[in-house]
This record gives structure tokens, sequence and C-alpha cells, in this order.
């Protein structure tokens, strides 16, 4: 089902041609949208792009320093999963689904209580037509797991930093297993990567 852009608009600005750098006062009420790992998504940066496309909606500012702006004052942070095998196809198979309900991100929220096993392991065959049983984001989102990744792939320039655990960044499989076995003991240290 593709988007409506009466679906899209929330909110219809007007404003002057040749506006294209926030004032002191603008940049409060600008929507900021990082774009996590991909330098323009060839739609480009700032409030320029809005402009020149006739959006009616040129509140927006979009920037690729992640350093720019604190990750809580953000509104949105665009990020797609990269592939470094050149095989695959361009378009992954996948679903979009529209949310009905505005869902908050419980920053108070003790992710270790209840978790009652030190490790639980997922496999994925990469590229594979999932049946939406069982795919990673799903797993990742229902049960606010901590991935450990074996860091074949892009991890660093695809995901928020520290929201996983590389295998490579330990010197060997017994200091990865200490920090494990500590992170299992230390329920501040487990929380801080959902943050």
């Amino acid at each position: 089902m593709q988007a409506r852009p009466e679906d899209l608009v929330k909110e219809r600005v007007l404003v002057s041609p040749g506006i294209t750098s926030p004032t002191t006062k603008e940049e409060n009420q600008l929507k900021r949208i990082l774009f996590w790992n991909h330098e323009t998504f060839y739609f480009g940066v700032g409030r320029d792009p809005f402009l020149r496309a006739g959006c009616p909606v040129n509140s927006c500012y979009i920037t690729t320093n992640r350093n720019e702006v604190p990750y809580q004052e953000l509104d949105a942070l665009v990020w797609i999963p990269l592939a470094e095998d050149r095989s695959f196809p361009p378009v992954r198979y996948g679903s979009f689904i529209r949310l009905e309900t505005h869902r908050t991100h419980l920053r108070n929220k003790d992710y270790a209580r209840g978790k009652t096993k030190q490790a639980a392991w997922f496999v994925s065959k990469c590229g594979a037509v999932n049946s939406g049983r069982a795919t990673p984001a799903l797993l990742f989102s229902r049960y606010d797991i901590l991935p450990v990744v074996y860091g074949l792939g892009a991890y660093e320039e695809t995901a928020p930093p520290h929201s996983f655990i590389n295998v490579f960044d330990f010197p060997s499989v017994r200091h990865l297993a200490d920090y494990l076995i500590y992170l299992d003991k230390n329920d501040t240290a487990y929380n801080e990567y959902f943050q």
C-alpha cells in the first residue's frame, strides 16, 4: 500500500523563498532528522532539499553529523541496514506497517528484570526470505535483546553506538565470556546498552 501525501503531512507551514538555514528562533521549531548511515540518501542535508522539492512541510532539518544534536533531542533517526555483499538485490524482502499509536522509548525501564538466562542463540541466514515468525528485528524488539555479533557486518556504520557487543572487540573468547558474566551480574551496565 502506497502512502498518500495527506497521510504523511502533519503540519503545513509556509516559508519565504530563499530561507534555507535556520535562525535561532526557527531552530527550536525545526524537526531534526539524522541520517545515520548514509551520507544523504540521495536527498540532501539541511532544509534545502525540502524547499527544492516544493514540500509543503519545510520545518524539517536533515543532518548527517551524529554530534550536531544530542540523540535525545532528535525528532527522527533514519537508519537503513546495509549489506556489504553486492550480490544481494538492492530491494530486500520485508514489509512496513503503519503504526496507529505513538510508542515511546522507556529510558528508566530495567531491561535486565525478568531475564533468567545469560544467553540465547539466534541464527539468521542473511538474505533469506523470512516467514515473519522469527526475523531478527522481531526478536530484538519483542525480547529487548542485546545482540552479540560476529563483527563481519558493518555494525559500527549501521547501528547506534553501544547498542551491541562485537566479538572482535575482545582479545579472546575467555575475555568475552568474562564480560558477559559481568553484564549478567551488573544490571546498570546491561541497561546502558538500551539507552
